[in-house]
């Protein structure tokens, strides 16, 4: 149905003006492109959504899991900065659990 709007004729009725079941073929026609068109509209967005909600997720929980890595290494950091205050402090590496323990203990509280 490639029909342009100069390629639409509709029947002249009997006593003048245009034939009322050829416009409302015609109308009829124009709705249901209309509405392919619109089904086929939603149909894209719906998949854009879905692949925008997909990545998203994958956003998410790839920042969570960096989120934790920042929060190992920063908890990694402050052991390695207690030692080496430790080292600094008794001029050798710290003798045991106990000398590490109690230097978190001051400089963390």
């Amino acid at each position: 149905m490639a029909e342009s709007k100069s390629d639409i004729l509709f029947g002249k009725s009997v006593f003048g003006g245009f034939d009322r079941k050829d416009v409302i073929e015609y109308i009829d026609t124009l709705q249901r492109r209309s509405q392919a068109k619109l089904r086929a509209e939603l149909e894209s967005a719906e998949n854009r959504i879905a692949q925008l909600t997909a990545a998203l997720e994958t956003a998410n929980a790839e920042n969570a899991r960096l989120q934790e890595e920042v929060l190992q290494l920063q908890a990694e950091l402050k052991v390695t900065q207690t030692e080496n205050a430790l080292f600094r402090e008794n001029g050798s590496s710290p003798k045991s659990i106990g000398d590490v323990d109690a230097m978190v203990h001051r400089n963390l509280g």
